[in-house]
């Protein structure tokens, strides 16, 4: 099974999300997790074979954005999915071992003045979803988290590995301490890889170079993981090829539902009424 993450900048374009939907084939991806997509409100797309949910601003403002693709496999074992806002989707799905929740960011940016509170907001809506995620379940972190974690394994093991990248920043340190309290494990610090297969961004100049695009999973389950690299040929426009594709190898296989269809989306607004979050099954318990 291989599941990705991409910061692709924009999607606002009908023929950036054809691009997309080519290369999520060509690289034969499962799941892909989507950042900074720039579509406004919830919804979904049914892309030939591909589904795409995305969550994005309720204000139809085109900016940040997440969503999640997959291919027909992955559709068939999803058990339902959510946008909790602009930076945050969630998605379950079934597996012949295991449940998996899969979940899409979109991070801050490092703050240039000090004001940590768009990602104090973040942490705490994240820390949210993963409280309610069972502890049995495999748990993947997709996306860009504007964070540089650093090399010093000897301070952040297991959650960091040998392969660390640059010097850990403010967003890094923030990004360490979370994934410490909740025993994740930040794989693309495992695997022993040459720079251009472990840099996830690059300035526009070329002459700055970062790991911000993570694929996380939680420690109990990181066994799982094959790989996790860059992949440097995908690109969706050559005029804006800032961010990279990242794609880890899981062993994994899905397991099918009954029904073909997608699950919808629940309001999660409305899911704050205890009456109806027990009208609705799965809404609490994947």
């Amino acid at each position: 099974m291989k599941i990705g993450t991409w910061n692709v900048t924009t999607l606002k374009n009908d023929y950036r999300i054809d691009i997309l939907t080519d290369e999520f084939r060509r690289f034969e991806l499962d799941l892909l997790g989507v950042s900074e997509t720039h579509i406004p409100g919830v919804g979904s797309m049914k892309l030939g074979d591909i589904e795409f949910v995305y969550s994005g601003r309720k204000d139809g403002v085109h900016r940040q954005g997440v969503g999640l693709m997959m291919n027909k496999e992955a559709a068939k074992s999803c058990l339902g999915w959510e946008g909790i806002n602009n930076r945050i989707l969630i998605a379950h799905f079934m597996t012949k071992k295991f449940r998996v929740s899969v979940i899409v960011v979109y991070a801050p940016i490092e703050p240039t003045d000090g004001d940590t509170s768009d990602s104090d907001e973040f942490y705490l809506q994240l820390q949210e979803q993963i409280d309610r995620v069972p502890g049995r379940n495999m748990v993947f972190l997709l996306g860009d988290f504007n964070a540089q974690v650093g090399r010093n394994r000897d301070r952040w093991y297991p959650s960091l590995g040998n392969f660390g990248v640059g010097k850990e920043n403010s967003n890094g340190y923030r990004l360490l301490q979370f994934c410490r309290y909740n025993n994740l494990v930040i794989t693309n610090t495992v695997f022993g890889h040459k720079m251009a297969h472990k840099l996830t961004w690059y300035s526009r100049d070329g002459k700055t170079a970062n790991l911000i695009d993570y694929v996380i999973v939680n420690r109990r389950l990181a066994g799982s993981i094959q790989d996790t690299r860059v992949y440097r040929s995908a690109v969706i426009d050559v005029k804006s090829k800032d961010h990279h594709l990242v794609v880890s190898k899981v062993n994994l296989k899905l397991k099918f539902r009954k029904s073909n269809s997608l699950p919808g989306s629940y309001d999660v607004g409305r899911l704050q009424d205890e009456n109806l979050r027990k009208k609705i099954p799965g809404t609490v318990e994947y």
